[in-house]
């Protein structure tokens, strides 16, 4: 089956956002030291991580098909536990630990 342009568009800008976001906060934790900025600069990667699984999904996985390809339901699993650590950070963050 052809990958599905809107999952692919979405996956790329959830991961080009991310890594924006990311680089940004990680830029504010080197000038400020402040610790929840790191916690928030991982909370994005992990949500590119996100991107880059759902992307792998879809454009990848269908090419490797009958190998050793990695099955729909891992990448599902493995992308929702990646949201649901980056939510649980954000959270952490805004406690202020």
């Amino acid at each position: 089956m052809p990958p599905d342009p809107f999952n692919v568009l979405v996956s790329v800008g959830i991961t080009v956002v991310a890594l924006a976001l990311g680089g940004l906060s990680l830029l504010a934790y080197r000038r400020e030291r402040e610790r929840r900025m790191g916690v928030v600069a991982v909370a994005y990667a992990l949500f590119a991580l996100r991107g880059v699984l759902v992307l792998g999904e879809e454009v990848v996985d269908p090419f490797l098909r009958g190998g050793y390809a990695v099955g729909p339901e891992l990448v599902a699993h493995l992308s929702g536990l990646a949201v649901l650590i980056a939510l649980v950070l954000f959270f952490v963050a805004v406690l202020g630990e």
